[in-house]
């Protein structure tokens, strides 16, 4: 991941500062005139929520200067807004996930007449709906899971259910999406949910591993 629209990887400035930005009764203003300082943490008890600070009077003011309504944001959106401020997509990655939905028979040439010989040879990805099946780190070879230790053996998607809910977005939205695009750690449940479904797809040959070395029973062995 690059920057995008925030500098992030700009030189950090030295500094002792340390202010708790996730103390929901820390105020505001302890920040004025500082560049730069130290998280005090990430997550814990007394929290801001995304919601809360939506909700907020001072994102409220803010928003009603720009003639803005918090009724045209939620929480979802301002998540998928946040990490395209932060970061894009580095060309080799996206050149890889071109790669990986090709595998996965997901580009399809134009079909309009009008489309020349040269633009038809520019293979597009069809329209499809992203689905996870998780089956726990014990799946991933070379990775120390136990019970409730690096998402361990708890959680575990229901295949059925995941199944289910694909063709409930079908209905939904007749038309818009003609497959679907499967990524899980576990082959067997690959292969179920393309004999259920033959619309769904994923890569044929990929193998998964944990970028967290902590996760590894090898340090730098993906597998």
């Amino acid at each position: 991941l690059n920057p995008n629209f925030v500098r992030w990887d700009v030189a950090y400035p030295s500094t002792t500062e340390i202010i708790d930005d996730m103390n929901g009764n820390a105020p505001f203003d302890r920040r004025e005139g500082i560049q730069g300082y130290i998280l005090g943490r990430c997550n814990g008890i007394d929290s801001r929520s995304l919601d809360a600070l939506l909700e907020g009077q001072i994102l409220q003011a803010l928003l009603q200067q720009n003639g803005l309504s918090l009724n045209e944001f939620s929480a979802a959106r301002a998540i998928h807004q946040a990490f395209w401020a932060l970061f894009k997509f580095d060309s080799a990655v996206l050149r890889r996930a071109k790669q990986l939905k090709a595998n996965a028979s997901l580009l399809m040439v134009p079909r309009d007449v009008y489309f020349s010989a040269q633009e038809k040879s520019k293979k597009e990805v069809v329209p499809y709906i992203g689905l996870h099946s998780r089956h726990g780190d014990k799946n991933i070879a070379g990775i120390k899971s136990r019970p409730g230790v690096n998402g361990g053996h708890n959680r575990v998607t229901d295949d059925t259910e995941l199944l289910e809910c694909y063709h409930t977005f079908l209905k939904h939205f007749p038309g818009r999406f003609t497959a679907g695009y499967l990524a899980s750690d576990d082959v067997e449940t690959k292969k179920f949910m393309k004999e259920k479904d033959q619309t769904i797809h994923y890569p044929p040959e990929i193998k998964i591993f944990h970028v967290d070395l902590s996760t590894r029973k090898k340090k730098g062995d993906p597998g």
